[in-house]
């Protein structure tokens, strides 16, 4: 499997991540409900049009957008450049019930817009999820054994 077909495969795991951007000269992250593109190569959201995130996409299209599943050990960090869409057909293309338990008016209200995040690349981590394992490995590194081998990290360009 390639790199970038493991990454696709674990963003399918993740129900929600952390969307960093600028606004001026700080950073801002939020927690955002994922709606994964393999085919197209995109990460999408719904969000309010009049949001802070709008105007700092529109500002500077630089993004991250931070992925975690501490369950299964898994993590990833995913660069990329974001725009802003207010086409009504991507909106009712990614309603769903959870966009009707955030946003007043339904598909067609006009305050909901699109961020469509394309990657450039990202950084994963495919940990050991078993308890036991962890734990030794902990330890032993605490012994003076080196590191502990908690799994795969690595770059993917996108």
């Amino acid at each position: 499997m390639s790199d970038q077909q493991q990454l696709w495969d674990m963003l399918d795991d993740f129900h929600v991540c952390m969307a960093t951007t600028h606004d001026g000269g700080t950073l801002r992250s939020r927690p955002m409900v994922p709606r994964i593109d393999r085919d197209a190569g995109v990460i999408r959201f719904l969000t309010e049009g009049g949001a802070h995130k709008v105007r700092e996409v529109e500002a500077d299209h630089d993004i991250n957008l931070a992925f975690a599943e501490p369950r299964k050990m898994e993590f990833v960090s995913l660069s990329g450049t974001a725009n802003i869409s207010h086409d009504r057909a991507q909106v009712k293309a990614l309603w769903n019930a959870y966009a009707d338990a955030w946003f007043d008016g339904g598909p067609e209200d006009a305050d909901v817009a699109v961020v469509t995040v394309r990657p450039t690349q990202a950084e994963l981590w495919n940990g050991e999820s078993n308890k036991i394992r962890t734990i030794w490995e902990i330890a032993k590194a605490t012994s003076g054994s080196g590191h502990p081998d908690l799994g795969e990290n690595r770059k993917v360009k996108l």
